[in-house]
């Protein structure tokens, strides 16, 4: 081994050739520019070379050695004296430990730049490295893999990052397991994975696609160029075979690595390959599929013994899925690892059965073709066709027909058209399919291929052609196909889950610590079937455990999201609408700070009155496109706003709640009562979800623009939305009947609504920025109603405030103001007239414009077109939000006085009773930037209002806050 230095003179010298005593050196990896331009072995010898562009790199290198104290140096291109073949042979033979050996190795990148700007939210520099030449060399895998510290520079000479802080993005583009990557022994990973990595590599000489995977498999082989690639890699397989004998005593390690079952050759390396089938591959084919980890052992078992599954995979009761099994459930729910293991197991069984199999496994951060239709029946084709010589000569006619030269490309018409031929007449064999990640395919083409896949699959059925297709995506986007089984993951992962905890807690640290138990049950206890999350917060809590820190440490860390969730939650929303941006933002809002849960019927309202314009009466919305005319178009549409991150569940036990029930008529719109009304409620599909968008930047995720603070924020545009949902013209009756009841008892008269509405009040027209009489700055929901300091009695109050008149507190005077008398609220139905709302609250015949629940045909309730469904919520639990946002430096004192006030407090029944001595001391928060000042309050305000039993502080989905 020779080596680089600088002598006195600054010049480039080699030593002499090194067998014992090598100094500690730097190596460089690098792609290669066209070969007169490369300095060589000779070039240094004789001093030459200095105007090269290849001299760039050699000069770069020398400089990243001498900065890290390496006063030697190895560059490939002239260190070895190609010109010996003795030499050229032992250089390559020892290349891989030449690279083990390197202090350091410096991967300098000539096709990535730091000065050219990326969009996507990437770095400058990140598109450039993932689509960098770099990757699809051969000889540069063993040059990743065998140092133990490589690191990534660009054409400029700016670091990048190393081989661990930029593990992610290597796993991502190369296949490469993690545990490689972080220096594993190469014997932990099978032939057959090995040879994967090389897919899709090239060199600028054929045999080298063998001789530089003699590192990776730690094996010698004499050169012999010349003798053809496939030569060489039978040659290579000998020769581990020998290597697999000589270490086990026998002569293949695996029977599953037999040629004619798992070719070691990998598949861009053959040279007897038809040109048409060559016109298929493409080289991240498979990378998806072999990037996704093997499944902890016992687990995915219920799969292969559910009912459904077996019906399809068997083809038994066909006239009830017609071929086609659909796998769902949350995101990181598991279902990759489930098809994976499920095509491993049909791949295993095929050779002794009468079927052949095939697998595509979407991959939305992968190439074009690995995220699009065309990339799946190129790959399904080409894995089908290879088992299948009479389509291959009929595919084989296609190519000659339509090709010219071989690199043409496929159109996606040409290749479904000829893969639906494939299952149209009698005789075909048994086919079953697997297609991963359907979600990942674009969403302009989600719905066209499960169209596609059910057309082809109830056709081979009625033909009496077994054709079994197993399709999986994340509950979102809803997609409707009819007649086949559904499996929902979620619902039967939890026993893998268990078997996973007790796996890694046995193996770890379950004899030393007592306590493991708890943290394994603590854990199962927060799951709610998200399979990702329980192995990222296990690897988390072990290495914080090994680091020393205490089990309470460790339960904290279970709400900590993750990294990697944090990375699939924001990509989610990365393609949204910018024209829904407001309303995700409020839906998740209400989402994850409502403080009870919220039924169905309660949501129909929640997203009316969260769209801008917000309509100004029920009769309004219920005429307007907005509407939702039932649950099930409901339930699409907050998929489809949440990109599934919020799911209705079934609540199992009976909610009560006394204010809600005072103010319900039978289980109706707005009621908890299970037995007659829609007991499910909406909620956030894991903990995970409300740390992304409390403690994260989820909001920011939605909208870039984003720059409020999450909580206190969301709470106040709760607030908005109460108070605009009490001023809908269906309650005007109400608190005129109110207004007369007072009026009677002397007690004096609210202003009517007909002289005062809320839409032409100054809270309605206030918009952010204002800044009323030294009010702080609004909040603004961005539909033209605001919470800040635009209404006159709040002026008022201000000033006694300032001029020392007026010390009781805002909470005292709603306290002295809140005795508003009872109105019953059937009698006020009753008062309204028959042709806008409810007529008769107890007829089973009733329709759904006068019924409080209407059932559908399919048993679920549908929306009461005309009855106040979140009036409970509104009234009762608005101050509830108001504390909140307070606690959390939103000015509220606008709920004081005037119409909007007076309205509300019409409305209310049940005012709750607020112990708060004196007025709510703001003070300017320094953390924000100047010019635009938030308020901090310096008290906390507590209620004196009771919390009842089944109250947010009992739900698993309501928002988890401090301090109340």
């Amino acid at each position: 081994m020779r080596l680089l230095t600088l002598n006195d003179n600054n010049e480039l010298i080699l030593t002499k050739d090194l067998t014992n005593n090598i100094p500690h050196y730097a190596i460089l990896s690098h792609t290669w520019g066209s070969e007169d331009q490369e300095v060589s072995f000779k070039d240094i010898l004789e001093g030459t070379g200095n105007s090269k562009d290849g001299y760039k790199k050699i000069q770069f290198c020398g400089k990243q050695a001498a900065s890290h104290g390496l006063q030697y140096f190895w560059v490939d291109s002239c260190c070895i004296d190609k010109s010996n073949s003795t030499e050229l042979s032992q250089a390559i033979n020892s290349m891989f430990r030449w690279y083990f050996n390197a202090a350091r190795c410096y991967v300098y990148l000539s096709d990535v730049s730091t000065g050219v700007y990326q969009s996507n939210n990437l770095l400058p520099w990140e598109l450039g490295f993932r689509k960098s030449r770099w990757f699809t060399r051969g000889w540069t895998l063993q040059e990743l893999i065998a140092p133990s510290s490589v690191e990534f520079f660009s054409v400029e000479g700016q670091r990048l990052g190393d081989k661990g802080s930029l593990e992610r993005e290597l796993h991502g583009i190369t296949g490469i397991a993690t545990a490689a990557l972080r220096g594993s022994p190469l014997s932990n990973f099978s032939r057959r994975e090995r040879m994967s990595w090389a897919e899709g590599r090239t060199t600028k000489i054929d045999e080298d696609k063998a001789y530089c995977l003699l590192g990776i498999f730690q094996v010698h082989l004499p050169l012999i160029y010349g003798e053809g690639v496939k030569h060489a890699f039978r040659r290579l397989e000998e020769e581990i075979d020998k290597q697999a004998a000589f270490e086990h005593g026998q002569l293949s390690d695996s029977q599953s690595l037999k040629p004619n079952l798992l070719p070691a050759v990998p598949v861009s390396f053959r040279e007897a390959e038809e040109p048409c089938l060559r016109s298929l591959r493409f080289p991240s084919m498979n990378t998806r599929r072999l990037n996704i980890e093997k499944p902890a052992e016992q687990t995915c078992l219920w799969l292969f013994e559910h009912e459904a599954y077996r019906d399809w995979f068997l083809s038994r009761n066909r006239d009830k899925h017609g071929g086609l099994l659909w796998l769902k459930g949350k995101p990181g729910a598991g279902k990759s690892v489930l098809m994976k293991e499920a095509f491993r197991r049909a791949v295993q069984g095929q050779d002794k059965s009468d079927y052949r199999t095939a697998a595509f496994f979407f991959n939305a951060k992968g190439s074009e073709l690995d995220r699009s239709p065309l990339g799946l029946f190129r790959s399904l084709l080409y894995q089908l066709l290879q088992k299948d010589p009479e389509h291959l000569q009929h595919f084989r006619e296609l190519w000659d027909a339509i090709f010219y030269e071989e690199n043409d490309p496929w159109r996606e018409g040409e290749l479904q058209y000829f893969f639906e031929s494939m299952f149209s007449r009698q005789g075909a064999k048994r086919t079953i399919i697997f297609v991963d990640a359907l979600d990942e395919c674009g969403s302009e083409s989600i719905q066209s291929q499960a169209t596609f896949w059910r057309k082809i699959t109830r056709s081979a059925c009625n033909a009496n052609i077994h054709l079994n297709v197993c399709l999986s995506m994340r509950d979102f986007p809803t997609i409707t196909v009819s007649d086949c089984y559904e499996v929902l993951v979620q619902n039967y992962n939890i026993h893998d889950i268990t078997t996973y905890l007790n796996q890694r807690f046995m193996l770890s640290i379950a004899d030393k610590e007592s306590q493991w138990e708890l943290l394994k049950e603590n854990i199962l206890l927060k799951s709610a079937g998200v399979f990702l999350w329980v192995v990222l917060v296990v690897d988390d809590v072990l290495n914080k455990w090994n680091d020393g820190k205490s089990v309470q440490y460790l339960l904290k860390r279970l709400d900590v999201l993750p990294q990697e969730l944090h990375d699939l939650f924001s990509e989610m929303f990365s393609s949204i609408d910018p024209s829904t941006r407001a309303l995700t933002i409020r839906v998740f809002q209400w989402a994850i700070l409502a403080v009870k849960p919220l039924r169905l019927h309660e949501w129909h309202h929640i997203i009316a009155f969260s769209r801008k314009p917000r309509p100004k009466s029920l009769r309004e919305w219920r005429e307007s496109d907005n509407f939702t005319h039932n649950d099930d178009q409901l339930e699409k549409q907050i998929r489809s706003i949440s990109k599934g991150l919020i799911e209705l569940s079934a609540r199992k036990e009976e909610v009560k709640d006394a204010s809600l029930e005072a103010i319900s008529v039978r289980a109706g719109a707005g009621s908890l009562d299970v037995e007659y009304g829609e007991a499910r409620v909406v909620q956030i599909i894991h903990e995970s979800v409300r740390e992304f968008f409390l403690q994260g930047d989820g909001f920011r995720a939605v909208d870039p623009n984003f720059k409020y603070e999450p909580i206190g924020y969301g709470h106040g545009l709760i607030m908005i939305t109460c108070l605009a949902y009490i001023h809908i013209r269906e309650l005007d009756a109400l608190v005129e009947a109110r207004n007369l009841v007072r009026q009677r008892k002397g007690d004096g008269s609210i202003k009517s609504p007909s002289e005062t509405s809320f839409y032409e009040s100054p809270l309605a027209s206030a918009q952010i920025g204002s800044n009323v009489s030294g009010y702080p700055k609004a909040i603004d929901d961005g539909s033209g109603v605001s919470i800040d300091g635009g209404c006159d009695a709040r002026r008022r109050y201000h000033e006694r405030k300032q001029r020392g008149t007026e010390s009781a507190s805002v909470f005292e005077i709603l306290k002295k103001s809140s005795d508003s008398s009872h109105i019953d609220m059937v009698r006020w139905l009753e008062t309204l007239p028959r042709d806008e709302c409810v007529t008769d609250l107890t007829s089973p015949n009733a329709t759904a414009c006068i019924s409080p629940t209407a059932l559908s045909t399919t048993g679920q309730s549908q929306v009461l077109e005309d009855y106040p469904a979140l009036l409970s919520y509104a009234t009762f639990e608005f101050f509830t939000h108001a504390h909140l946002a307070l606690e959390n430096g939103i000015d509220i004192r606008f709920v004081m006085g005037g119409p909007v006030w007076a309205r509300w407090l019409a409305l209310s029944e049940d005012l709750p009773h607020l112990d708060a001595p004196q007025e709510p001391e703001l003070e300017p928060d320094p953390e924000t930037e100047p010019g635009r000042p938030t308020y901090k309050s310096k008290q906390v305000f507590k209620s004196g209002r009771a919390r009842r039993r089944n109250s947010v502080a009992s739900f698993s989905s309501a928002g988890s806050h401090k301090g109340y």
